[in-house]
């Protein structure tokens, strides 16, 4: 038996050495879209270490144990008691392989791959694959064996074909991979600095702001507000050597209250309550237009003041609103369709970091193009 780990890209030295751990899982994953899991999930709930690794594979990026000019490939050889066990399954019940639904229940609930020994080196892994093979018995059309080979060069009769492939178990609807990331101390030291701030990824920060939007409506109630530009600027990054990281491409600005829904619920952005700004060439994201999110909030406001009527008491509102003003930054990845529209946006899981003008001591500056109506004499 193997495990597969193929990958494309990666972060960090490739001539670092690194070894991985591979645990069986004593539990099963369940479907993400009925129960939610986050990076930081207790991964010991669902393995016992105690158990020991069921293999170990040192590597290196730069020396995979296969490449082409596509994707490589990393291959950890499993021991022949798993796969005797896969193959007693097997023939205990033939319904155990029916389906990948099936198989989790009765044959295999997953593995845990975990990077023990080096630093400094990311895989991004795109597919896991766990390979059966065995030597097969030909037979006849009525079952027996052996059987009469006549391939050129060979007289005689013989019932093994060597090096036969069972089957795969690859990723499918009900076979999910799920990421584990831990940070250090130093992140929540970074975001106490209070005169700028930052958004990193993997599972890092993200940068919280607070909009105005009850001075624009006092300010500019009897104006006619054509656009709201927000731009964050970034400061130019240091690069320590060739392995520094880099700023994310792209942030999505979202309420603060749906930024949990809108990735378990695989939304897109609606030009409301959502919205995509890509790095520019001069270190700039810039949101053209957020007048929708302005207007949609206000009018939440009112809606619920109307509907409250004369009990209406703003103060108690906003403490059961508290994130009524705010929007968060969150750096993420894009797929796009034949026509160009968004069709996929997660989280971007790259080592990625841009520090960002703002902060409570830098407040940025929100700009607001409007109409102005005077009364003519």
């Amino acid at each position: 038996m193997e495990l597969t780990l193929t990958y494309q890209n990666h972060f960090g030295d490739p001539d670092n050495t690194s070894r991985l751990s591979v645990f069986e899982l004593n539990d099963r994953l369940e479907n993400e879209k009925e129960h939610s899991r986050y990076t930081d999930f207790n991964v010991e709930d669902y393995y016992d270490a105690s158990r020991g690794a069921i293999a170990r594979k040192s590597y290196l990026v730069n020396n995979p144990d296969y490449a082409s000019e596509n994707y490589n490939e990393v291959v950890i050889p499993l021991s022949n008691e798993l796969g005797d066990k896969f193959l007693d399954l097997y023939k205990e019940d033939r319904n155990n392989f029916l389906n990948t639904q099936t198989f989790l229940e009765h044959v295999f609930n997953g593995v845990y791959v975990k990077s023990d020994i080096g630093d400094g080196t990311i895989l991004y892994i795109d597919y896991i694959d766990l390979s059966l093979y065995a030597d097969v018995y030909a037979v006849d059309s009525m079952g027996n064996f052996p059987i009469e080979r006549k391939e050129e060069g060979y007289i005689g009769k013989d019932s093994i074909i060597y090096n036969a492939f069972i089957g795969i178990f690859n990723s499918t609807y009900e076979i999910f991979q799920t990421n584990r990331i831990q940070n250090s101390q130093l992140l929540e030291d970074r975001a106490k600095e209070t005169t700028h701030t930052y958004v990193k990824s993997p599972a890092g920060l993200f940068t919280e702001i607070t909009l105005p939007y009850e001075e624009m409506h006092t300010d500019l109630i009897n104006d006619s507000i054509n656009a709201v530009k927000l731009t964050l600027s970034a400061y130019a990054q240091k690069k320590n050597d060739m392995f520094t990281m880099g700023a994310p491409g792209t942030l999505l600005l979202i309420r603060k209250d749906k930024m949990y829904s809108f990735f378990e619920n695989n939304e897109i952005i609606d030009g409301i309550e959502s919205y995509i700004a890509t790095r520019s060439s001069d270190g700039k994201y810039a949101y053209a237009n957020l007048l929708n999110l302005i207007s949609y909030c206000i009018r939440e406001k009112e809606d619920a003041q109307k509907e409250t009527g004369d009990s209406w008491n703003e103060e108690e509102w906003l403490k059961e609103n508290p994130d009524w003003d705010k929007v968060v930054i969150i750096p993420v990845t894009t797929e796009t369709d034949a026509n160009g529209y968004y069709s996929k946006i997660e989280h971007n899981l790259s080592p990625e970091y841009v520090k960002l003008e703002g902060g409570p001591e830098n407040p940025l500056e929100i700009s607001v193009v409007y109409t102005r109506f005077h009364d003519r004499d």
